[in-house]
């Protein structure tokens, strides 16, 4: 066997192992949720929140399809650096002044992608939506990211103190990180969305510290959740998640059915 038919039969192992955990902790997660009843999209309003280092720029792709499809959106900036308590209050205190403010609105759902998923589950864990409808994450490192842990070592103190400032500490792994003390996603519905490409220098770096299968920032078992109600995987890098109609499309189908279309797949 050659090195590339290897590597084939190594990702596909891997892939349907992850497809096993993912689809256990589905089973578990079906059997306290049900699908909502069907909404009018101008009914329906989409907190939808960016990652690390990014803007609300590298989410607006996504902003426009949900509004092309009727969707009211609210996509909330926040910078880095902070700690994740007042960046999730401020988010969402914004964010649902919004959602709020449009008197036809009677379902809120929540989109985040990257440490944007975080940001949701902290504010979930502390707080109550009453209007809550669907979550969503996109390449959120739900345990963590080993690539975090080592951005210190790859650029000065002061430097990384600049570029991620508190913020990236949320997204470290180890027996004390940010993610053990968060609950799982049992309290509400959720579709995860993980991605397995490589674009960059720093993609295949990630890949050899990173063991199994990741989008180059986060891996698949890190993207999963207990408590999730849908899992999907796309051929993409971590920020071309963001980007891509099919992925689109896939959120929408999420938000009107509360399940992926597993074999619309290419």
């Amino acid at each position: 066997m050659n090195i590339a038919s290897f590597h084939k039969l190594w990702l596909y192992l891997a892939l349907l192992l992850c497809s096993f955990i993912a689809q256990a902790q589905q089973n578990n997660a079906q059997n306290n949720k049900q699908i909502l009843p069907t909404l009018p999209t101008a009914q329906q309003c989409i907190i939808l929140i960016h990652g690390i280092t990014a803007d609300t720029q590298n989410v607006a792709l996504i902003e426009k399809t949900l509004s092309d499809n009727g969707y009211y959106v609210a996509n909330i900036g926040w910078k880095t650096g902070g700690k994740l308590e007042p960046i999730s209050r401020n988010v969402f205190t914004e964010g649902l002044q919004i959602c709020r403010s449009i008197s036809d609105v009677k379902r809120i759902h929540l989109i985040g992608h990257s440490t944007g998923g975080l940001i949701i589950r902290y504010h979930l864990a502390n707080n109550i939506i009453p209007e809550l409808g669907y979550v969503v994450m996109i390449g959120t490192p739900n345990k963590g990211s080993k690539l975090a842990n080592l951005a210190k070592f790859t650029m000065s103190e002061d430097k990384h103190n600049a570029i991620y400032g508190e913020t990236i500490r949320y997204l470290h792994v180890g027996d004390d990180a940010f993610h053990t003390i968060l609950p799982d996603a049992s309290g509400y519905y959720l579709g995860v969305i993980a991605g397995t490409g490589h674009d960059t220098i720093k993609d295949r770096i990630y890949a050899l510290v990173e063991p199994g299968i990741d989008d180059g920032r986060v891996s698949l078992t890190s993207a999963m959740i207990e408590g999730m109600n849908d899992f999907i995987i796309f051929p993409y890098q971590h920020n071309r998640l963001t980007k891509q109609d099919d992925v689109h499309q896939q959120i929408i189908a999420f938000l009107q059915s509360g399940n992926f279309l597993h074999n619309s797949i290419r």
